[in-house]
């Protein structure tokens, strides 16, 4: 495959919907039932994976977000939550939906609601493993676009969770 149709470069960094982000290092090829096939290698932090490159334009890979992307998940966490269903299979549903899209906007908007039902109300456990995923899945990307370290990027989610939660419950 010739360089210039390759939709992601060496060195760029990806985001894949379950090892999070990770950066390019390089194409190896590898057989498949006896048919050489073009892989991206990637390294995350937790590890090394390919992607064919034949299918790097599917819905589980995509580019890191842009810093204007970024600041749109800062705007959604600053809204008021919305109230969650009581009912735990909608809300078990609605998290499975969201845990396997790429979409951080609608990651961000869950993370920001079941925080703010997990404060107010309770959730399951499920639920606060779901949570505890996707704010470290938002964080790696966060981190990696802004140039920020975790650890400061966590700080930021924190305090603009604590202001959602006392939008929705202003006598706290």
């Amino acid at each position: 495959m010739a360089m210039n149709t390759m939709p992601f470069q060496i060195g760029e960094r990806i985001v894949h919907n379950y090892y999070g982000v990770g950066e390019i290092t390089g194409i190896v090829e590898r057989e498949l039932n006896h048919h050489p096939i073009q892989y991206y290698r990637v390294e995350s932090p937790n590890a090394i994976y390919y992607v064919p490159l034949d299918n790097a334009q599917n819905d589980r890979v995509r580019p890191l977000s842009s810093p204007t992307a970024i600041q749109d998940v800062i705007n959604v966490l600053q809204r008021a939550p919305h109230d969650m269903d009581d009912d735990y299979k909608v809300r078990r549903n609605s998290i499975k939906e969201v845990r396997s899209s790429s979409d951080l906007v609608s990651i961000a908007r869950l993370i920001r609601d079941l925080h703010c039902r997990r404060v107010l109300s309770k959730i399951t456990d499920a639920e606060a493993r779901s949570l505890d995923v996707l704010e470290d899945r938002l964080i790696q990307e966060w981190s990696a676009s802004m140039n920020l370290s975790p650890d400061e990027t966590r700080q930021q989610l924190n305090q603009l969770l604590r202001e959602s939660v006392q939008q929705a419950n202003p006598g706290d």
